[in-house]
């Protein structure tokens, strides 16, 4: 039996409901599984850290910003990570192609089958998917429990219509690698992934527009 650290955010959109459902999908597929839950996401790398010499890998029930959170535990560890998508929108689960369905996903896990991803870094941070700042961080702020789990993905778009009215243009200064960039605009972001905020694809650009 592999023994494996299950980490469920009961805060985002499905977790609370399906923390039982996935204890029992997992340790019918063969895991030992150490349940943990925080209220606080900032725990979640020294929980990880904690539990290090203990387990085999980390399941992470929750969305996007579970996963964040949990980022610096897990270079330091070293562990593989399993990810059952139980956020709103779950981009880094779509960009890996992982089922949102919870059994598939657990299917997943249980295959063993490891992938090395490349890890975004900005600002001295690492991150999975997206780093961003301005109008999707004022977005984040003001989406509530309730509204994510009334409405799901079109939360984001309910409340971007709310925010962005009273969003304010910012000036920042952009560089990669030699080049250096000077913008004015309301949102930045830096992505990672395939997919950001409610599933869109991201488009590559060839340049830096603000």
């Amino acid at each position: 039996m592999k023994k494996a650290l299950l980490l469920v955010n009961q805060h985002s959109r499905k977790g609370q409901k399906l923390l039982s459902q996935a204890t029992v999908e997992l340790e019918t597929l063969g895991f030992e599984l150490m349940v943990e839950s925080t209220d606080h996401a900032h725990e979640l790398s020294d929980t990880i850290r904690h539990y290090q010499n203990r387990v085999e890998l980390v399941i992470i029930g929750g969305g996007d910003g579970t996963l964040n959170a949990a980022i610096e535990g897990l270079i330091d560890t070293k562990l593989p990570l399993g990810i059952l998508p139980m956020g709103t929108a779950n981009d880094l689960a779509r960009t890996l192609g992982i089922p949102t369905d919870l059994s598939a996903a657990c299917q997943v896990i249980a295959s063993g089958k490891v992938r090395l991803i490349d890890l975004g870094w900005v600002n001295s941070q690492y991150f999975f998917n997206v780093a961003s700042l301005g109008l999707s961080v004022e977005i984040t702020q003001r989406l509530t429990k309730d509204v994510k789990q009334r409405w799901g993905v079109l939360a984001y778009a309910f409340t971007a219509l709310q925010t962005i009215f009273s969003a304010r243009p910012f000036r920042a200064q952009i560089k990669i690698k030699n080049q250096s960039f000077n913008v004015k605009t309301i949102q930045i972001a830096i992505g990672n992934g395939r997919y950001y905020g409610i599933g869109d694809k991201l488009r590559k650009k060839g340049n830096c527009q603000g």
